[in-house]
């Protein structure tokens, strides 16, 4: 119980931290004058420092055969959706505000999270979309819409 209480923090304090990003990355943005060279700025300054983490705990090391195992497909999209997800946190934070954007990427995530969650996609566990969860789904989407034109 405690494990889940401690990783539910985690996931909240993550919540917190993108919402922080997303107005330091709209500012960037706005000191430079473009929306993608802030984006590549912070992906970029995130690459080196899970690189440099990866190195010194030995959890990266290069030519791992684990690696190549990986299908090209997921280096992909991994990759490119986050650069994606970055991106347009930064665009769209100026022009919605802070609160509107988290809210309406966060029921965006939490309706494909139901969706594969439902199905079992892309490994995660099946947990079945049941009235309640449908209910969460919904009331969630009405927060954000209500966020974003109230």
């Amino acid at each position: 119980m405690l494990a889940k209480i401690l990783l539910s923090a985690f996931a909240l304090t993550a919540g917190v931290a993108f919402s922080v990003q997303s107005g330091i990355n709209a500012g960037l943005a706005r000191q430079l004058g473009s929306s993608l060279i802030a984006a590549t700025i912070s992906f970029s300054v995130g690459t080196i420092a899970l690189t440099t983490i990866g190195l010194a705990t030995g959890q990266l090391v290069i030519g791992s055969g684990s690696l190549k195992s990986v299908p090209v497909w997921m280096w992909l999209s991994g990759g490119l959706l986050g650069a994606c997800i970055v991106y347009s946190s930064v665009l769209l934070v100026p022009r919605l505000g802070v609160a509107a954007v988290a809210a309406l990427i966060i029921a965006g995530q939490l309706i494909a999270a139901a969706v594969m969650d439902h199905y079992g996609l892309l490994g995660a566990p099946v947990h079945e979309l049941t009235v309640l969860r449908m209910t969460g789904l919904l009331l969630l989407i009405m927060g954000a819409v209500l966020v974003r034109f109230t």
